[in-house]
């Protein structure tokens, strides 16, 4: 599971549920090379594993990078964004099952959604 930026909430919610989770922040701006140089390390195994199935977590303005790098990357089995807005083309190319969570900003709506979050991970991971 690769999520950008860094989201601890779901990083700690997803590595409870038995998923290895790599979270990063952007160095700057939010860029699709930033991600890109992430997941080449992850695919390498350079922290000691290479996963079986991989899952994309982009939230705020890593949502729309998110969709970038899943409209071209077919070893992407689950995609889940919380906000963002990708562009049309790159979200018309996305063929990963797709979650995506707009507006939770209550406590109640934000624990669902991360509970959904893991949910769809689990369905689309196994």
């Amino acid at each position: 599971m690769v999520i950008c930026p860094g989201f601890n909430d779901a990083a700690e919610r997803l590595a409870r549920a038995a998923f290895m989770a790599v979270s990063f922040d952007f160095p700057g701006a939010p860029m699709l090379r930033d991600l890109e140089i992430v997941m080449a390390a992850l695919m390498r195994g350079e922290w000691r594993v290479v996963p079986s199935a991989l899952g994309l977590l982009g939230y705020a303005t890593g949502g729309a990078i998110a969709v970038q790098r899943a409209a071209t990357d077919t070893q992407i089995r689950a995609l889940v964004t919380w906000g963002g807005s990708p562009d049309v083309v790159s979200a018309g190319r996305v063929r990963a099952p797709w979650l995506i969570v707009q507006d939770a900003q209550d406590e109640r709506a934000f624990e669902l959604a991360l509970n959904a979050t893991v949910d769809w991970f689990a369905k689309h991971l196994a």
